[in-house]
């Protein structure tokens, strides 16, 4: 994983620090662990998000469950919502396994003051705003999706049986989601990968390390650099346009006029889906209001 260390280090504030702290964070009131990852498309967040279990490293009593929204809709009346109410059945299950195995080990297997004996389970669903898109006045699928998600989640008879249930989306379309989802006390932790918050300079020098087999010169990553944010080009373009140099096998010292050539423009795209996230968190309203 190249250049994430921001976002990782939020993740690891949201979930890893209670966990290593549980008996000074059991003070305080039940903390939301639900979580919306977002960014733009090939910014890494799904790659990031198949590694979290080795990146935040909770221990063993964690299980996860990695699932994308498609597999859930279904074209047969109901099926959709049956999905999605087994999800849930299946992580209480995988919870109530976790908790018959720590009742099993005993106190001696705890650690004082530690929240490793909680079980936890992950739901990680990708591409959740096809899942749950804003609902309408038509009643139709989508909208019975939503409520079911909804009273699954955090429903009169759920609330009790999801102690331990962590729901993170991943979205490059935050803006479609129904607005009730990312409410607080839902999926209010969010994290947004931006452009200007990957580490440039390790996605390159690592990348040439890994792609090219030799390190790139220091000039030649600030050059790359600046070529990078001039277009916004993201992370997943600039590997494949790494990996083409290296299939051409261009020596090094063709490797700018190579990147130059091969990297398009994507700043379009990039102020397309910035206007997207800034409906999403309201700051589109505050520009307008501001003149910009």
């Amino acid at each position: 994983i190249y250049g994430l260390s921001k976002a990782i280090e939020a993740m690891k504030t949201i979930y890893q620090t209670p966990m290593l702290y549980g008996r000074l964070y059991n003070q305080f009131p039940k903390l939301n662990k639900h979580m919306l990852l977002y960014s733009g498309p090939s910014m890494g967040k799904t790659l990031l998000m198949k590694h979290a279990e080795r990146e935040l490293n909770l221990g063993s009593r964690v299980t996860w469950r990695h699932i994308n929204s498609l597999a859930l809709i279904s074209k047969y009346t109901g099926e959709s919502e049956r999905n999605v109410r087994k999800l849930f059945a299946d992580a209480r299950s995988d919870l109530e396994k976790n908790s018959q195995m720590i009742s099993s080990v005993g106190n001696n297997w705890r650690d004082n003051g530690s929240s490793e004996d909680r079980s936890l389970c992950f739901i990680v669903i990708d591409n959740i705003h096809t899942l749950l898109p804003s609902r309408s006045s038509s009643n139709g699928i989508s909208d019975r999706l939503v409520n079911t998600f909804l009273t699954e989640l955090d429903g009169v008879d759920s609330a009790s049986l999801n102690e331990g249930i962590v729901v993170i989306g991943v979205s490059n379309r935050p803006d479609l989601l129904d607005p009730a989802l990312v409410r607080p006390g839902r999926l209010e932790n969010k994290v947004k990968i931006d452009h200007s918050s990957i580490d440039w300079n390790e996605v390159i020098r690592r990348g040439g390390e890994d792609y090219l087999g030799f390190d790139l010169a220091k000039e030649m990553v600030e050059d790359i650099k600046e070529l990078i944010f001039s277009r916004k080009v993201s992370v997943g373009a600039f590997l494949g346009a790494l990996y083409e140099v290296k299939l051409a096998g261009e020596p090094e010292i063709a490797v700018f006029s190579e990147m130059q050539s091969r990297l398009k423009d994507e700043n379009e795209s990039f102020n397309e889906f910035e206007r997207c996230f800034r409906k999403f968190d309201g700051t589109e309203e505050d520009r307008l209001l501001a003149g910009e």
